[in-house]
């Protein structure tokens, strides 16, 4: 018999058992019991994908060969069957027709089903587009697996993350300032940023040329050592560019094309904008779009003095395919011409259009209009 309000138990064959001890052991036993019941009832669901968000980091100068041709570029999800019963993976959604989900190489759409043994493990391939520039794109698609008929789908959203980064990175990526009439040369303090698959190719200083005439550039020095980040190499390099007042340029402003290039890379392009706070503005281009032949077409220009000071228009000519007409014949800030042209010949038609003002700062702009003429 037992009495458990005494210190000492009896129990059979009549042992003395110490009352702690006992209580113990029971602790124990139903704590055992207790972790064979949760192991029972924490089984792993039957399917299972191990990698359902994926990413990769490319740089731009190896996209055409992962993309181009047979495309390498891929994200491979598994997963695997650990039932004792045929599963059925059906494809519930795919987020987007620029990309592609596939099985052994059959592509797949919102509901198809693909079939897979106990143990078994298969692989949806999930095939990214194209990235055309730098930047990151999510592609995802969810599937349900078909346990049962009367049990609830589970449910799993896969994930594919391409992110794409320029080899050369110019830091701003618009170099810009402003002059007044008579304003001081500025300097314009920028960094270069080399990415790279090994630390080996970001030991070469870059280069950057197609600075214009009024430009002085700085001497490139190497922030620190290379860095690893996302599996791929970064080093900086710093200077500065000395940029005076551009001389006779006011009718826009000055825009230079820039390139960034490395031995082991094609050229990229940036850019430097140098904005003007004098003199005229009007636009360089006029494009008429397509114009029948022997028909007249019309554009609307704008011609801006950037300080406000008032001028006249004395002038506008461009031969005798072309017609001006002027909105105000007396001084203003802001002058609308008309310009009509009615070019003779089909093709490809371009005239220059010459306007006299009597802005100190500009006398004349030149602007070139265009447009591509059908036969009538």
């Amino acid at each position: 018999m037992y009495h458990l309000g005494r210190a000492t138990l009896l129990t059979f064959p009549f042992r003395v058992v110490d009352q702690d001890c006992w209580v113990r052991r029971q602790r124990g036993l139903l704590l055992g019991l207790g972790l064979l019941l949760l192991a029972g009832c924490g089984q792993a669901p039957p399917i299972a994908c191990t990698a359902p968000v994926q990413t990769q980091n490319l740089l731009m100068s190896e996209v055409p060969r992962l993309f181009d041709g047979e495309q390498t570029c891929v994200f491979q999800m598994p997963f695997h069957n650990a039932a004792h019963q045929t599963q059925i993976l059906k494809v519930r959604a795919v987020g987007c027709s620029c990309f592609s989900v596939s099985h052994q190489g059959q592509k797949l759409k919102a509901g198809d089903t693909v079939e897979f043994a106990p143990g078994q493990t298969i692989e949806l391939a999930l095939k990214p587009p194209r990235p055309p520039v730098p930047k990151s794109d999510d592609y995802n698609f969810v599937v349900e697996s078909l346990t049962a008929l009367d049990a609830e789908p589970i449910v799993i959203d896969c994930r594919g993350t391409v992110r794409t980064v320029a080899d050369l990175t110019l830091v701003p990526d618009l170099l810009t300032t402003s002059f007044g009439r008579d304003s001081a040369p500025q300097v314009i303090p920028f960094e270069i940023i080399r990415m790279a698959r090994t630390e080996a190719e970001t030991q070469v200083t870059p280069t950057i040329t197609g600075w214009p005439a009024n430009a002085e550039p700085g001497e490139l020095t190497p922030r620190g050592a290379a860095e690893l980040i996302d599996g791929l190499w970064s080093r900086r390099w710093s200077t500065a560019v000395k940029v005076s007042p551009p001389k006779d340029s006011f009718v826009t402003d000055q825009a230079a094309v820039l390139l960034l290039a490395a031995p082991d890379l094609p050229p990229s392009k940036a850019r430097l904008m140098v904005r003007l706070n004098y003199g005229l503005s009007a636009p360089s281009l006029v494009h008429l779009s397509r114009v029948v032949q022997g028909r007249s077409a019309t554009r609307p220009i704008q011609v801006i003095s950037r300080d406000k000071q008032p001028f006249r228009i004395l002038a506008c000519e461009g031969g005798p395919q072309v017609t001006a007409k002027i909105d105000n014949s007396e001084a203003a800030a802001t002058h609308w011409i008309a310009l009509s042209a009615m070019p003779s010949e089909p093709g490809d038609w371009t005239q220059t259009v010459t306007i006299q003002t009597d802005h100190p700062d500009t006398k004349s702009l030149t602007i070139q209009l265009r447009a591509i003429v059908a036969a009538e």
